[in-house]
């Protein structure tokens, strides 16, 4: 690595020596590093380490080599393939790279409760299309008024079809007229259910784009440090995953559910004006099934949440390796990689299983409710039609009002499953929206004119974020003078990419301080400093 600390067109070279770390530079060009240029305080000792990175040397004695207080890396001609799997850690292998632990996410997340807070903060999300929200309210509304009224106007018809045959040309007149009212009123629901689904599904579309706009800036906010410890395939998969899925709870989802309450409502405000002692008969199993979709709702959040981290799990995985496709050649681990996310996707697979099978569960056991209700109701309504104590059409709408009620309270319960996933989903999310980052963009001392270039290491200590037990610098101090070039020799691991990092204040060391011209890199707006520094990645 070079540094290139140049003040208007005075260039000066002079060479320097750092701890393991060689600043190299010579007034005839750069020099091989050999002459003149020495380790102090060189040294070797055993011990176990883990790897820079996630590929490498991890779980073994190995002998490094040691210069001042800072590692050169390991010496030893024998490297195992290092992993993050959990096969890998029980066989002793050091874990090394992201701190994150997905399974601990899991069961904490999993203690939550849906809160009201939950569904207010939620619903926010749906200030900026609440105008589209209420019109398609409205046309559900309209909708959902039409659809109550079919049963009604059928129990009508067959009371008119079986009228006395004395009165059969009025009845037919009579028919003709109330289905071509029934005609017009069809068309005009038809019109409604068009207006809700293409006002909600638009508004659900923009919801989306502004939760992926907002996560994303949020993302783009945080400091480099807690990139390290999220893996890219993690990320993305919040930005399509779990934005799709708040902002589908939030629209579509809010129809169906709002449909469905309202058609309880009309449709048991129908069955209880129809007949009240039929419908004390249907109802006796209502609070079970509603119950039972309480107790469903929360299991079900738990495993969706649990299969949604997992799959964030193994997009980091695939993320990983492909992006360290050639080190995974090298070590001839293609066999073991291709194991290792086999089993991820299996244990994804077993999620998904459990999943599926509380959900069958779930809607099986509704639809028996459902059917017992109907064959109670049926039951009960043609002892009733015999005792002459309603008439056909009137068992014929109450049968339908019911079978429509127990579709809608399914309805109700799938729209809190999919409610409890958009607030799971949206814990995520507000654990990125939230999060203040330690190094901002914006804020601090602007660098108005090019600095005179003086960089000082004064007493820094540094780890890496997701790596704090792998210290990388310890106790250096370092000054590179205006107009001068130096080169940064090290092996890799050493903290050649380190020293950028925290010149460019990418991270912030833990003790000590890194200067520009005297003044704390801490105290300078971060994007000001930036301009003023050209970098080219390796």
């Amino acid at each position: 690595m070079f540094i290139n600390v140049i003040r208007g067109s005075e260039s000066k070279f002079r060479p320097c020596t750092f701890h393991s770390l060689r600043f190299i530079s010579s007034t005839n060009g750069l020099s091989n590093g050999t002459a003149g240029n020495t380790l102090h305080s060189v040294r070797k000792r055993s011990c176990i380490v883990g790897g820079s990175h996630r590929y490498g040397a991890a779980g073994f004695r190995n002998q490094q080599l040691i210069a001042g207080n800072l590692w050169l890396g390991p010496t030893a001609s024998s490297y195992r393939f290092a992993s993050s799997s959990k096969a890998d850690e029980d066989k002793g292998g050091a874990i090394s790279g992201s701190s994150d632990k997905p399974n601990e996410s899991v069961a904490k997340q999993a203690k939550l409760k849906l809160r009201s807070s939950d569904v207010k903060r939620l619903l926010e999300f749906a200030k900026s299309e609440q105008w589209n929200i209420t019109g398609g309210i409205g046309c559900l509304i309209i909708s959902s008024a039409i659809t109550m009224s079919v049963p009604f106007g059928l129990g009508k018809i067959l009371d008119i079809i079986y009228a006395s045959s004395a009165e059969t040309g009025m009845a037919k007149e009579k028919l003709d007229q109330f289905c071509l009212l029934l005609g017009g009123i069809f068309l005009l629901g038809g019109l409604a259910n068009f207006g809700r689904v293409y006002l909600f599904s638009n508004a659900s579309l923009r919801i989306t784009k502004n939760i992926r706009a907002k996560v994303y800036s949020s993302m783009l906010n945080q400091e480099a440090g807690w990139f390290d410890r999220k893996g890219t395939g993690e990320l993305v998969n919040r930005l399509s995953s779990d934005t799709y899925l708040v902002g589908n709870s939030l629209s579509m989802n809010l129809s169906d559910g709002l449909r469905s309450s309202a058609m309880i409502l009309a449709g048991t405000g129908m069955m209880i004006y129809t007949s009240p002692h039929l419908a004390l008969v249907g109802m006796c199993i209502v609070p079970c099934v509603a119950g039972g979709a309480v107790v469903y709702g929360r299991y079900v959040r738990n495993i969706t949440r649990e299969l949604m981290d997992k799959y964030a799990e193994i997009m980091k995985v695939g993320e990983e390796r492909l992006g360290n496709v050639k080190t995974v050649k090298v070590f001839c681990k293609e066999r073991f990689e291709k194991q290792l996310f086999s089993e991820q996707l299996l244990d994804a697979l077993n999620i998904g299983y459990r999943e599926t099978k509380a959900r069958a569960t779930f809607y099986g056991m509704t639809g028996l409710s459902g059917n017992i209700i109907i064959l109670s109701v049926l039951y009960y309504g043609g002892t009733m039609v015999n005792n002459s104590e309603m008439t056909i059409g009137a068992l014929t709408s109450f049968i339908l009002y019911a079978g429509y009620t127990a579709i809608s309270i399914g309805g109700l319960s799938n729209f809190y499953t999919e409610l409890n996933k958009g607030v799971g989903s949206a814990s995520r999310l507000w654990e990125i929206i939230d999060r203040k980052y330690t190094i901002p963009i914006e804020g601090g001392i602007e660098v108005t004119t090019a600095p005179e270039g003086q960089i000082q290491f004064r007493d820094v200590v540094f780890h890496y974020p997701s790596r704090p037990d792998a210290p990388i610098l310890n106790g250096v101090n370092l000054t590179i003078e205006p107009g001068t070039s130096t080169a940064v020799v090290g092996r890799s691991g050493s903290g050649k990419s380190t020293i950028a990092s925290l010149m460019l204040r990418l991270y912030d060391p833990q003790q000590g301080s890194v200067r520009l011209d005297g003044t704390d890199l801490r105290d300078l707006n971060p994007s000001s400093l930036r301009r003023h520094i050209g970098a080219v990645n390796q």
